[in-house]
């Protein structure tokens, strides 16, 4: 499990937009945006069953997100 350094922390409890990229079978990134929170240094994000982000997951926990501060997109 990979630290979230705490000069980050804020991205993941404000209102900012995240993308979240797993694996599918063949190894190419599936992409989404999601709303993601942070609790005890885990990062949470919504999913529903039946999507192919809980599948990719229970296959390949391996998760990428990338988040964009509103405050300073750059």
């Amino acid at each position: 499990m990979a630290e979230i350094p705490a000069e980050a922390q804020h991205l993941l409890k404000g209102k900012h937009c995240a993308h979240v990229a797993t694996l599918v079978p063949d190894g190419s990134p599936q992409v989404s945006p999601v709303w993601v929170d942070v609790e005890d240094g885990q990062v949470f994000f919504n999913t529903a069953e039946g999507r192919l982000k809980p599948q990719n997951l229970r296959r390949d926990p391996r998760v990428a997100i990338s988040i964009v501060d509103d405050d300073n997109p750059y």
